[in-house]
């Protein structure tokens, strides 16, 4: 068994047709929850409760260092985040791993803002929130591991 380092698993926003990382990222996180229906049944006792899950939904919440780039062709900068945040524009989100697993799916950015703090890198955070049902695709197969690297091989790729 082997951990996954956070460092390796990558927001990506597409814009046009690329999936583009989110520009200096610290954290991104992936968070399922279900909404709980409470029923009643015989087996309650002594005031216990029971439930069901009906839906369910998921956000991805963010945080990361701003930069003072506007746009770039490279990444997503905090500023083409916040233009997608204000036009409400559903986006297509991804989080790859270097394993070569990806989830992706749908989304709007629900929030946004910055903290300032004096002395220190103005930091951001955001969070997604999710459209319908997210997907898991491609699973890596481990060619080679050193202390150094990973090679995987992911389908029609191989990741070093």
């Amino acid at each position: 068994m082997s951990f996954i380092v956070g460092t390796f698993r990558i927001l990506y926003i597409k814009i046009d047709e690329d999936y583009l990382p989110f520009a200096c990222l610290t954290s991104n996180s992936f968070t399922e929850s279900a909404t709980m229906l409470g029923t009643t049944t015989r087996d309650n006792q002594d005031g216990w409760e029971s439930s069901i899950p009906t839906s369910q939904n998921y956000s991805i919440p963010f945080d990361g260092i701003l930069t003072d780039e506007l746009e770039s062709e490279t990444v997503v900068t905090y500023y083409m985040a916040q233009a997608l945040k204000r036009s409400r524009t559903l986006i297509e989100w991804q989080i790859e791993s270097v394993e070569g697993e990806f989830e992706n799916g749908f989304g709007y950015i629900s929030d946004l803002g910055n903290v300032n703090t004096v002395d220190e890198f103005v930091s951001f955070s955001g969070t997604i929130i999710g459209q319908g049902k997210p997907e898991v695709e491609g699973q890596g197969f481990l060619l080679l591991e050193t202390g150094d690297f990973l090679l995987l091989e992911t389908g029609d790729k191989i990741i070093l």
